[in-house]
């Protein structure tokens, strides 16, 4: 099964953010140790980049990375 990821959902789980909610992260984190598929649609990676430089996120994370 493929999951699809939004920008705020996307950008929550980088910075570890409280707002996302536990059973949601769990299920990414489930979804990725099991070797799932987590879709991350093109406008979601451009909506994070745009944000990113607009309020200057690190969304460097243990988890992954998006440059």
């Amino acid at each position: 099964m493929i999951h699809t990821l939004d920008t705020h959902i996307l950008i929550w789980y980088f910075i570890g953010s409280r707002r996302l909610n536990r059973k949601i992260k769990e299920k990414i984190n489930d979804v990725r140790n099991k070797g799932g598929r987590l879709l991350v649609p093109t406008i979601v990676l451009a909506e994070a980049l745009a944000i990113k430089k607009k309020v200057g996120l690190n969304l460097i994370s243990r988890r992954c990375t998006i440059l």
